[in-house]
């Protein structure tokens, strides 16, 4: 029935959560404000 199978789903999510990584801690700038890092960026002369 449903709730055994949301209780299968919490369950599973739960277990997936426990070993999975901690999420990154934000890095840290001299900047106050947020400022989304630049990637490189380089043209290239092969065609597609």
């Amino acid at each position: 029935d449903s709730t055994e199978l949301q209780s299968w789903i919490d369950t599973i999510n739960f277990v997936c959560a426990s070993f999975s990584c901690q999420p990154l801690a934000g890095a840290v700038g001299s900047q106050r404000k947020f400022q989304r890092p630049l990637l490189p960026c380089s043209h290239t002369k092969l065609t597609p």
